[in-house]
């Protein structure tokens, strides 16, 4: 953590003798300035010596502090003008010079200085206005950066009080937006800041828009129809009593279209008061006003317990749901359990289907997080979600969470990784896994959790250094033509389902993906053919890791893949379906692939393809039925045989009104004495009009060449082409159809082929090569 040293002016007695400097702005041709001598009584511009009162007698009259100095003290009472600082940092760009006058500071920004105490019972303060420029100012830095030329920096080296009605607002004091002069938060013609404005979730590319330091804002909102926010930066080295407002808003606007919330920042050794603290973005009448900004609060001593946190905000103004709030950062530096806290509160209208909406979110990224510490809690409530980019690394304490209605808060990574301490639970909010390098690592490889209720939801793989334990639900998003996302778990230790895995129906979509029915009444294929349709299965048997196909209505099941180090227990259920349908058109069943050291429990695993249940009234679709998935489990270090695990699996194809069924799926298993590739394949549900279909066209030619493929006793088993596999069973009343293809039996364990005992219906010139003693089995 870098330490922030306060520029106190010290003036020598000796030299300087203080006076009390009472305002009166009279003076006929300058009566705002400071600098001006006639403005002050006694007579001239205060001195760092000074002591300045701001009264009765001043008249109420606004002032524009111009000087380079500080001074010893500040008292307003009875006032209720406005005092304007030019701190901030000089420009000069293209003939037009803006100068920023105070104390320079190490940085080569310019602050106002109080070495003693600053009192302010009346009256306004803010700082200038950011000038409007022309579009070629986008190319500087300022620009670039957000910090923008005018901001609000002010040192008290003693006490500060702000009274109940009085105002350090910079609202609207932002990026104008004249000559396209917006801000680095704009684009998709909407403000961003802290949290995101109106529809700039179209990508995740535009999650850059948001800018500015979580622990230290120092930044200045954007401008869209309205203004952004100014930014305040106040520094107290002893107790801040602060009863009134501290604001940073966005100008309001009467239709559409605000600017962003601005940035405050406030260091003080205490913090007692009653008051406000906002750097929220304005409200509209109609739609879409900017995202909320950036708002930190430090406390050296002591806690927030005599100040409402509650009364800090970085809110999205009202009127549209997609907009996102800002952060807050509050951090008792001397108090452990308080800590430092981050806190995001959503737009109270957000709704169920926006809450699901990827890209919604307020994100951080490590550009925002420089000087933020371990953080004790990240505080989320009313639909908040807060989202984690590549190369942020989180140290938290604990997630608190607290719904809005039915919306939960959801905590989501786009990459980065999260520390937690052993116990961590996913609890009152989603945790939600978008983007691709994202890990969590529980402290001394303890243990997390998800609670009954909530979930986790996982598209890109996802690291995991501790062991899970789940009782909620574990998900993926469901596949778009943009993305197909797949839940790619990998936990270093052991890992217990005691609720639901579910990614059914979150495949393909209705037509769509490599099986995709050509009719509306026709069912999708994967791991089997189904009937009255020319689709073949796809996808790999001992490493699946495609989506079900999409019927001519449903979609097809999902992707589960999980790799865990340690002991997988499954007592709740992993489902990778897709749902029976009325009306015909089934999806496939999706894939599930386990890879364990070693296994246990007593649920269930459901990959089956959706079912065709109307009444038998409705005329009979042959191919209503979508066709089964694949089910794959890997064993590192145990060998427990199939039966040892009490597992029930279901791979059926779905049947329809006709009673036709669609071809069934495919299991894999594999001890670790088998090796890779050397573990059973086991197909089934297969009927006289479709079944599981090998191998695929985009297998490896050698993915079965160690396996044994066995039949499922009284199914079929279809060869589309060419195939070498480790050692074949069919056992009687099961039927393989070799339609006029060699199936080659690489690594037999009997000399002849005994294990063949079921029917062979070769096709023309089918063959079966038992390699063993020069064997060849000729079908004609």
């Amino acid at each position: 953590m870098k330490s922030f040293h306060i520029a106190v002016v010290a003036m020598c007695a000796a030299m300087t003798s203080a006076a009390e400097k009472h305002w009166l702005g009279t003076d006929a041709a300058n009566p705002t300035l400071a600098s001006v001598a006639e403005n002050w009584s006694p007579a001239g511009a205060p001195t760092a010596a000074d002591d300045v009162v701001l009264d009765a007698g001043s008249n109420n009259n606004p002032m524009t502090w111009d000087l380079d100095n500080g001074v010893a003290s500040w008292t307003q009472s009875d006032y209720t003008g406005t005092v304007t600082f030019k701190t901030g940092k000089s420009v000069s760009f293209s003939g037009n010079t803006y100068t920023a006058y105070g104390v320079t500071q190490t940085d080569g920004s310019k602050s106002f200085t109080i070495s003693g105490n600053l009192t302010l019972s009346s009256g306004t303060w803010t700082h200038a206005a950011t000038p409007a420029m022309t579009s070629s100012a986008t190319n500087l830095v300022f620009y670039k950066t957000g910090t923008g030329i005018y901001r609000l920096l002010v040192s008290v080296g003693g006490n500060c009080m702000i009274g109940s009605g009085v105002a350090i607002d910079v609202s609207a004091k932002g990026f104008t937006g004249a000559n396209s002069f917006y801000g680095p938060g704009y684009a998709n013609s909407m403000a961003s800041h802290g949290g995101m404005g109106s529809y700039q979730s179209v990508g995740g590319s535009n999650r850059a828009c948001c800018y500015g330091m979580v622990a230290r804002p120092q930044t200045i909102g954007s401008a869209r129809s309205s203004v952004g926010g100014g930014n305040v930066q106040l520094e107290v080295v002893g107790a801040l009593t602060l009863n009134g407002n501290v604001l940073a808003k966005s100008g309001d606007n009467a239709a559409n279209y605000s600017g962003s919330g601005g940035g405050i920042f406030i260091h003080a050794r205490t913090i007692s008061g009653s008051g406000t603290v906002s750097a929220s973005s304005g409200t509209v009448t109609s739609i879409d006003p900017g995202g909320g900004g950036r708002v930190a609060i430090w406390v050296d001593e002591g806690d927030f317990s005599n100040f409402p946190v509650d009364n800090v905000t970085a809110n999205a103004g009202n009127g549209h749901a997609l907009s996102t709030a800002g952060t807050v950062f509050l951090w008792a530096k001397s108090d452990a359990t308080f800590g430092a806290r981050l806190i995001v509160r959503g737009n109270a209208s957000v709704t169920t289907t926006q809450a699901n909406y990827r890209y919604t979110c307020t994100p951080i990224s490590a550009a925002n997080t420089n000087e933020l510490p371990a953080l004790t809690a990240i505080v989320l409530s009313n639909g908040a979600n807060l989202a984690v980019g590549a190369d942020v690394e989180l140290d938290v304490g604990k997630i608190l969470a607290t719904a809005s209605g039915t919306t939960s808060p959801r905590f989501t990574m786009f990459g980065g990784r999260l520390c937690v301490p052993d116990g961590f639970m996913v609890d009152g909010f989603g945790f939600r896994v978008f983007g691709e390098g994202a890990s969590l690592a529980v402290a001394n490889n303890g243990v997390m959790g998800v609670a009954s209720g909530y979930s986790m939801t996982i598209d890109r793989r996802f690291l995991l250094d501790g062991s899970l334990v789940t009782t909620g639900t574990v998900s993926h998003t469901a596949v778009s033509s943009a993305s197909t996302n797949i839940l790619d778990l990998v936990v270093s230790g052991d890992m217990t389902v005691a609720g639901l895995i579910d990614v059914s129906n979150k495949g393909w979509d209705a037509k769509a993906g490599p099986g995709g029915a050509t009719e509306v009444g026709m069912g999708g294929a994967h791991a089997g053919t189904v009937p009255g349709s020319t689709q073949h299965a796809y996808g790999s048997i001992t490493c699946p890791t495609n989506h079900g196909s999409g019927g001519g209505v449903m979609s097809g099941g999902g992707v589960v893949k999980l790799e865990v180090g340690g002991t997988f227990t499954l007592n709740g259920t992993i489902r990778a379906y897709s749902s029976n349908n009325n009306g015909g058109g089934n999806g496939s069943g999706g894939s599930v692939w386990i890879t364990a050291g070693e296994l246990d429990g007593n649920g269930s695993i459901d990959a089956k393809g959706g079912s065709y249940g109307a009444a038998a009234s409705v005329a009979p679709c042959e191919g209503a039925g979508g066709s089964g998935g694949r089910i794959s489990v890997w064993q590192t270090v145990g060998n427990k045989t199939r039966s040892e695990w009490h597992v029930e699996t279901t791979l059926t194809g779905g049947t329809s009104s006709g009673g036709y069924r669609s071809g069934g799926g495919t299991f894999y298993w594999q001890k670790a004495q088998d090796g890779i590739g050397g573990g059973t394949v086991s197909t089934g549900f297969g009927s006289a009009t479709a079944a599981p279909e090998i191998p695929t066209s985009d297998m490896s030619e050698k993915e079965l060449a160690c396996a044994t493929v066995s039949v499922g006793s009284g199914n079929f088993l279809c060869v589309a082409a060419d195939v070498t596999v480790g050692d074949f069973r069919l056992p009687a009343a099961s039927t393989v159809r070799l339609n006029g293809h060699a199936l080659t039996v690489k690594h037999p364990a009997q000399s002849q082929a005994k294990s063949v005992l079921g029917t062979v219906d070769a096709g023309d010139g089918g063959e079966i090569i038992w390699t063993r003693r020069g064997t060849m089995v000729v079908f004609q």
